[in-house]
């Protein structure tokens, strides 16, 4: 193998090895002459160029049709979806519609409920009131009692103390409302 001598940038001599040589024959060619004018070159670049923009372009816009129509995709789904959920609420709504008399009769029957539970209170109260009137009586008394307002307006009755000097008055109520009785001993 065969060394060679070079320089290194301090003028320094450095020996490394060489490669060893082939031997090409050699073939007589033309000679390497551009007889074109630059401008063409520069035109030749440019036509590459306006090539390599254009297929950027394309990727971009198949890039671009991609997402639109994944998104249209997409929104095509909520559609769906939403318009199962409209349906269902339509249906629910008319369910609701069906129920509205459920609703009524039922709100009916909880103001009926507060005013018997109001009504029993006050025939407790008369009760509570008879009671006491009797109480302070003497045996075989009759005692008359008369209605003067509410559902039994004009009833009238009588009773008699028993051996104790006691008496009750129970009345049928023939509807809701406030009971206003009197009740007072013959004479």
């Amino acid at each position: 193998m065969a060394t060679s001598k070079t320089a290194d940038k301090k003028g320094l001599k450095l020996s490394r090895p060489s490669k060893p040589t082939v031997i090409i024959p050699f073939t007589p060619t033309m000679p390497d002459v551009n007889l074109l004018p630059p401008r063409v070159f520069d035109a030749v670049e440019a036509a590459k160029a306006r090539h390599r923009l254009a297929l950027a372009g394309g990727a971009l816009v198949l890039v671009i049709a991609g997402v639109y129509l994944a998104q249209t995709a997409q929104i095509m789904v909520a559609n769906r979806a939403l318009d199962r959920e409209t349906a269902k609420s339509a249906a629910l709504e008319r369910q609701v519609r069906n129920l509205t008399p459920v609703k009524v009769f039922y709100a009916g029957v909880s103001a009926q409920k507060a005013t018997v539970q109001k009504t029993m209170a006050q025939e407790l109260y008369f009760s509570l009131v008879a009671s006491e009137l009797s109480s302070s009586r003497a045996p075989g008394v009759t005692i008359d009692f008369r209605v003067l307002s509410g559902p039994n307006t004009g009833t009238t009755g009588s009773t008699v103390t028993d051996a104790s000097g006691h008496y009750s008055v129970t009345l049928q109520a023939t509807g809701l409302g406030t009971v206003q009785a009197t009740a007072s001993p013959r004479r």
